[in-house]
């Protein structure tokens, strides 16, 4: 039995150590070498050295673009103050034109009532003789007036108008056409029934209502002038209601 013992004891110690024979020898790590750690560190400086350029690069392309942006801007602004001073310029032009026209047309209509014996206006004003102008509109389209006031009631009125190529011409004196005060207004009734003018009155104010007026005798084409216009003391520029509309035919 304690043979045995032995023999058994003897044969897992053999088997203990053959086991220990067969497993394959650990190999050390292999320390990394000062080059290889250098390579490293250099590469890690390369790879922050570029991306801080990169970052560089891409604040100078935003300054850039937003310089360019600004001055686009300013140059647009620019260009739409130039826009907008040549269009004042061009309308300044037009309305002098259209002013040197209605002069013009004055002087023609007054030498051919002249030639006809017919007076627009007395030469000489006598006391108490006022008279007043407006103009509203641009050249090719526009509305003017040109009153005479003895001792604050109109006596006499010439009223033309523009929408290119059609025009209105109407004038009316008290020594021609049906006139009627009442107050502050005078009714003008035009010859040949051809419509009513209603004139009011005020402090500054004259106020000129038409009421189917006749287009044909005195614009040359069909329909009617129904509105107002407003000349004003003092004012250039006329107060023009309807009277225009369907003027352009």
């Amino acid at each position: 039995m304690r043979h045995s013992t032995i023999v058994s004891c003897s044969l897992a110690f053999l088997a203990t150590g053959m086991a220990h024979a067969s497993m394959p020898p650990q190999s050390p790590e292999k320390p990394i070498s000062a080059a290889a750690a250098m390579t490293e560190k250099n590469a890690a400086a390369e790879t922050v050295g570029e991306a801080r350029a990169l970052g560089r690069a891409q604040d100078h392309a935003v300054k850039n673009y937003r310089r360019n942006m600004s001055r686009m801007a300013a140059a647009e602004k620019k260009k739409q103050a130039e826009a907008a001073a040549a269009e004042a310029a061009r309308a300044q032009r037009a309305r002098k034109e259209a002013e040197a026209l209605a002069k013009a047309q004055d002087r023609v209509v007054a030498y051919y009532k002249r030639s006809l014996g017919i007076e627009t206006f007395v030469k000489r004003a006598p006391r108490g003789v006022e008279k007043l102008t407006c103009f509203t509109g641009i050249k090719d389209r526009h509305a003017r007036i040109g009153v005479q006031v003895v001792n604050g009631k109109v006596t006499y009125f010439a009223f033309y108008s523009k929408w290119k190529p059609r025009t209105c011409s109407i004038d009316a004196g008290r020594d021609g056409d049906d006139w009627e005060d009442n107050g502050t207004s005078s009714k003008v009734t035009f010859v040949d029934g051809k419509g009513v003018l209603v004139i009011h009155r005020t402090n500054k104010s004259y106020r000129f209502d038409f009421k189917n007026v006749d287009r044909m005798r005195y614009c040359g084409m069909d329909g009617k002038i129904n509105g107002s216009l407003t000349v004003t003391r003092g004012e250039r520029k006329c107060i023009v209601k309807g009277i225009m509309d369907g003027h352009q035919g």
